[in-house]
């Protein structure tokens, strides 16, 4: 409602006054005010966790319904102009007016928008005048009819504290107010000084500040372990005079799960019981259920499935939460050591992965609900630290029944294997076997931490090519550290080559399991090699000596000699090594016939000199190292073969000049070491000039004796299994009997020459152009090779 209304003055000294006056602004009086309400957007019925998540959004001012004006007390009151004339000063005039009591004039049930005042003061004739016109508002009203406002959608109640009425004020609930505005200003305007107000007031936009009920329960999250400590909640809160009832979801104290307890309306407790879930506590206000507030409580077990573990050093094994357990469990590992144990990758989880370092200890894993320190699990990870340190190959040096033959580098130099051939940092000794042998190896490892008292051990061979195959598995008993007794016997898969051999390519990758018994997996150990391993046909035979200690132990000088050298590699039969190590001293070896005097330099007596014969090195008789006689080819063959195993036989035929027997006779032509084809081996010795050359004979010649031609006293050669091999002439190479080679080697194609060989008539022959049996064994001499050196 309004009313409009116009001044008139009688005096005209005050128009000067009237158009500033006019010209002032026109607020709302006491308060400028605006408000954004802000309510629920739900349509229909609204769930109790919808009703959380609104009322979370809400401000405490809503809109509120327009207030209720009482007409019978509301009214507008003009007081009547007060002018005072005549004063002696501007003060004077104006308190005059301001003490003027005149007779009001009231508007019943109306409320202007225009309310104010006129006032000012002004010099007439020097005398002092002052003028004061007012138009206030007195307005009856109540600012609500309940403390509740309730939610436009679905009604549900929320406390009013406040109502906040237009441009007027706050005020409280129910409450009833009568407001006389605007205030007038009583102070002096000053000498010739005026002004006006005109104001407005606003009694349509009403809001309501609410006391929206909060209730807050702490602890906002908890968790805590199947069968463990009560967990103590606490609600405090506003606008909930009567408190709360507590209630928990799910609910599952009939089977097991948590229960809830409340010995008062602001405290509860929750015992976990032994279901893993996620709970719900919530605090619901007895004065307006439509109100709660819930938190969360983790009902968690934290179980490592693994007990003891036992890990490698530098391997990693994984630990797991057993089935159930809860999700998002913090893991560590304890003590922190500098390249020790710790967590590869997440710490969380319900699985980890646990890198073993390099210290051999032990340590505690621990897993713990995230939020709880006082829910976890613990178990015990040992990082072990095994390796092997020693092997024995010829772990019994008074046989070689079940392992490696007494070897030695050569005739001077032995090899220490009182620690075995391989130590690991150490030494690595060859080694050498004889062919289709089931054998066994010792070996010693050391393990830390000392708390280790067994675990099962076995080595797996990285190389299908090797002499050896896999470690079996066999359980080891430590005491102290050290495995006990302290070197262990395990037999190797399989069986040696089944030929000569030699490799340098055997490793062992060492590997354990069942740590103390536990059943744990498979871990790596340390390796072992690259293991140089000799295999040969059976053991070596005289002038070898398998004795310990004995400098004719076989040579690993004199087997790569024979393997590497002479092509022995391979070879599975006596006769197919006598005929690569025949080819060889014949052909690849280097050595020369002595054609000056057919003198032996390497087998002396009965003892060849084996490493000479190897490095060519003897000067005897002024000669180069090559030069050789057939001794020293029959006693290299013999030698180098008896070091395979091989039993060959050293065969010496023809005269020594005091026994009676026939020399060996005259060749027939042949390929002599080193010289060529040849039937005058001693050619630049023979008085003839014209025949000092190796070969003689022309066609339709038969005798050659007369031409001061040059024979063989007596020859050797080897003999194995009935057959003849020969590496000073031929070569032969194991196809021929005794008799067979006698025919092919000697010249008996006329009588001087048969009789200047074992079927001569001067030695007691038969002279009929052909050798028996009877006279080859009758010009052989007994001799062999003894000794080597």
């Amino acid at each position: 409602m309004s009313v409009k209304f116009e001044l008139y003055f009688l005096v005209s000294a005050f128009c000067i006054l009237h158009s500033s006056f006019l010209s002032a602004q026109t607020p709302y009086y006491y308060h400028d005010r605006s408000f954004k309400p802000v309510e629920f957007n739900i349509q229909g019925t609204p769930t109790a966790d919808m009703l959380l998540r609104e009322t979370e959004k809400l401000t405490d001012i809503v809109k509120g319904e327009p207030v209720k004006i009482d007409t019978n007390g509301t009214y507008a009151i003009e007081q009547q102009e007060a002018i005072s004339l005549g004063y002696d000063t501007p003060q004077g005039a104006w308190n005059a007016a301001v003490n003027y009591n005149g007779t009001p004039s009231n508007y019943p049930g109306k409320i202007f928008d225009n309310v104010g005042w006129v006032r000012g003061t002004k010099s007439v004739d020097g005398k002092w005048g002052a003028y004061l016109w007012t138009l206030q508002n007195r307005i009856s009203f109540r600012t609500s009819e309940t403390n509740w406002w309730k939610m436009t959608a679905n009604g549900v109640p929320v406390a009013i504290t406040n109502v906040m009425v237009g441009s007027l004020g706050n005020y409280g609930p129910m409450s009833n107010v009568v407001d006389i505005g605007p205030v007038i200003p009583s102070n002096y305007p000053g000498p010739n000084q005026g002004n006006v107000g005109t104001y407005q007031v606003d009694i349509t936009n009403v809001y309501y500040q609410l006391s929206i009920p909060d209730i807050w329960i702490t602890p906002r999250f908890a968790v805590t372990c199947v069968g463990g400590s009560n967990v103590q909640y606490t609600v405090t809160g506003t606008n909930i005079p009567q408190g709360v009832t507590w209630s928990l979801i799910p609910d599952l104290s009939g089977l097991g799960g948590a229960a809830i307890q409340s010995n008062g309306a602001w405290q509860a407790e929750v015992a976990p019981g032994n279901v893993v879930t996620n709970y719900k506590i919530r605090a619901t206000s007895k004065d307006n259920t439509n109100f709660y507030d819930q938190v969360d409580l983790a009902v968690v077990r934290v179980d490592i499935a693994e007990s003891n573990i036992y890990i490698c050093v530098n391997n990693t094994t994984a630990l797991h939460l057993t089935p159930g357990s809860s999700a998002n469990v913090q893991w560590e590992i304890s003590p922190t050591i500098q390249t020790g144990a710790f967590i590869l990758g997440s710490s969380i989880g319900t699985s980890i992965v646990l890198n073993a370092g390099s210290v051999p200890t032990n340590y505690m894993v621990r897993a713990y609900a995230v939020n709880s320190t006082n829910c976890y699990d613990t178990c015990t990870v040992t990082v072990i630290n095994v390796e092997i340190t020693n092997i024995k190959f010829n772990h019994d040096t008074w046989s070689s029944a079940s392992d490696a033959i007494n070897i030695r580098q050569n005739y001077t130099n032995a090899y220490d294997i009182s620690n075995g051939e391989w130590i690991k940092d150490v030494t690595n000794i060859p080694v050498c076997y004889t062919m289709n042998r089931a054998v066994a190896i010792k070996a010693r490892f050391t393990v830390k931490p000392v708390s280790i008292t067994n675990a099962a051990i076995w080595a797996v061979s990285s190389d299908s090519g090797g002499s050896l195959g896999d470690v079996v598995k066999t359980n080891v008993t430590f005491s102290g550290g050290v495995s006990s007794p302290e070197y262990v016997t395990f037999q190797i898969s399989g069986t040696t080559p089944n030929c000569v051999k030699k490799t340098t390519t055997d490793v062992w990758e060492w590997k354990m399991e069942n740590v103390n018994g536990s059943g744990s997996a498979a871990w790596d150990m340390n390796t072992s090699g690259v293991h140089t391993v000799y295999t040969i046909l059976n053991e070596p035979t005289t002038p070898w000596d398998n004795t310990a200690g004995s400098q004719k132990n076989a040579w690993t000088k004199a087997l790569d000699f024979d393997i590497e050298s002479a092509s022995c590699n391979g070879d599975s039969t006596a006769s197919n090594a006598l005929v690569h190590i025949t080819q060889y001293l014949h052909t690849g070896h280097g050595l020369t016939y002595d054609i000056n005097g057919g003198r032996p330099k390497y087998n002396l007596a009965g003892t060849f000199d084996l490493t000479g014969y190897l490095e060519k090195s003897s000067t005897l008789y002024g000669t180069s190292g090559n030069v050789v006689n057939c001794y020293d080819q029959a006693g290299g063959v013999t030698t180098c073969a008896r070091l395979l195993g091989v039993s060959a036989e050293y065969i010496f035929m023809g005269a020594t000049w005091n026994n009676g027997l026939a020399p060996f006779g005259y060749i027939l032509a042949t390929d002599l070491v080193g010289v060529g084809t040849c039937n005058n081996p001693f050619y630049p010795l023979v008085d003839n000039p014209t025949n000092r050359i190796p070969l003689l004979g022309t066609s339709g010649i038969t005798d050659l004796v007369g031409t001061n031609r040059s024979s063989f006293g007596n020859h050797a050669f080897v003999r194995y299994d009935g057959t003849i091999f020969d590496a000073c002439a031929g070569p032969h190479l194991g196809n021929e009997t005794l008799v067979q080679y006698a025919t092919s080697a000697i010249d008996i194609t006329s009588v001087p020459e048969r009789d200047e060989s074992p079927d001569g008539s001067t030695w007691g022959g038969n002279t009929n152009g052909a050798f028996s049996t009877t006279e080859v064994n009758g010009s052989l001499d007994p001799a062999d090779v003894i000794g080597v050196k």
